[in-house]
């Protein structure tokens, strides 16, 4: 383990200073063992945190840094003011086309990148600011969902941002999955209501796994993952032993926390599917499954799962249950609500690095856009000369 590496907590004066004003100071974690120490003032702010999802939640940080954090580069900026910890910012250095950036904890396997504020202190959001100002060229968020704290901060930025296009989310609300589908058109009502009778017909009960059963119960989902996936494209990192390795710590220390479930699938005693959910402050989120793969052939899968996770996500009171990231024709055929997530990108400094940097970010993310432009093109004359055929076939020959 490295050596504690953290910075002296170093004085920070927002505006002007008066008798019996706040004192505020910031500090940067740069190790293991910093953001340990940090763990209980973390888990407050966390949970003073009402958006707040568990990719900001002490163990998954803790977690993630453990395993695919490299030494001395942590940057775990926090604000605090008179002693109490208001901001917490979880970055790590990276170099990218010779800039400095900061980059989120949790890399690409986080589906929200943001950061911590405490809602309640009118300071917060300038302290933090200003305590990030020399630490590095840029810091690039890729994964911020509307109503992030992060879009608090690029209100207030000193110098012009970058805001592009990422990933979309699919989302539902937080209700019986029989109350949801009440509301679908006709056609499509009956294709789902049919589908959820014959979960209930395979008499599918759940049971969600106590954190001592958390090592067995994430081995079967990711076994369960890479058959499900055997003959379709899978995320190559969740095949890795680091990966494995990571998620067994994030989820012991989530479900010791309350702050995930890990949840068993079982027809009789059969385990034919496992799923993690992640348990926000206000919504749950399907982060990853796996499942027998001759389960499709006798029921939706999809709807299985939802059955279970939306009933449990309204008994906790949870607003939302959220699919994540990927825009999957299947989530469609349950009518979510389509989130928009942005990559922003907020330069530090004014040197060429960065601008290099961001002018690189902007080219590449619209080149993107017109690949994915092409793509749907593609998809509708292809579905337009599919139903000219199916007409031409049913039709008079030709004249």
């Amino acid at each position: 383990m490295a050596a504690r590496e953290d910075a002296a907590p170093r004085a920070l004066v927002v505006g002007a200073r008066e008798a019996g004003a706040p004192v505020w100071t910031t500090r940067v974690t740069t190790d293991l063992a910093g953001l340990r120490d940090l763990r209980v003032d973390l888990d407050r702010l966390y949970r003073a945190d009402g958006r707040a999802m568990p990719f900001l939640a002490p163990g998954w940080l803790e977690a993630w840094w453990a395993v695919y954090g490299r030494r001395g580069r942590l940057r775990l900026v926090t604000v605090w003011e008179d002693g109490v910890l208001r901001a917490a910012a979880p970055f790590h250095e990276v170099r990218r086309l010779g800039a400095r950036v900061l980059a989120p904890v949790g890399g690409s396997l986080a589906d929200h990148t943001d950061v911590l504020l405490d809602g309640a202190s009118d300071g917060a959001v300038p302290a933090l600011v200003g305590a990030l100002r020399d630490l590095a060229d840029v810091v690039d968020l890729p994964e911020v969902p509307p109503g992030a704290n992060v879009r608090r901060l690029a209100e207030v930025w000193p110098r012009p941002l970058l805001a592009r296009p990422s990933s979309t989310t699919a989302q539902l609300p937080a209700r019986p999955v029989e109350e949801i589908v009440a509301g679908f058109p006709s056609r499509t009502r009956g294709h789902r209501r049919r589908e959820l009778r014959s979960v209930a017909a395979a008499a599918v009960h759940h049971r969600e796994l106590r954190p001592d059963e958390v090592g067995g119960g994430v081995a079967r989902l990711l076994a369960l993952h890479r058959e499900a996936w055997a003959h379709r494209t899978i995320t190559l990192e969740h095949t890795r032993p680091r990966f494995a390795d990571f998620l067994t710590r994030a989820t012991r220390a989530l479900v010791r926390s309350g702050d995930a479930a890990l949840v068993e699938h079982r027809v009789g005693d059969d385990v034919v599917a496992v799923e993690l959910v992640l348990l926000g402050r206000d919504a749950a989120g399907g982060y990853l499954y796996g499942h027998r793969p001759e389960l499709r052939d006798t029921l939706n899968v999809t709807a299985m799962l939802l059955a279970a996770d939306l009933s449990a996500a309204a008994d906790r009171g949870l607003a939302t249950f959220s699919m994540l990231r990927g825009g999957e024709a299947y989530k469609d055929h349950w009518h979510p609500q389509t989130v928009r997530h942005e990559r922003l990108v907020l330069p530090l400094r004014g040197t060429r690095r960065a601008a290099v940097y961001l002018h690189a970010v902007r080219a590449s993310s619209l080149a993107r856009e017109r690949l994915r432009e092409d793509a749907r093109c593609r998809a509708a004359v292809a579905r337009l000369r599919s139903a000219r055929r199916a007409v031409g076939g049913v039709g008079h020959g030709p004249r």
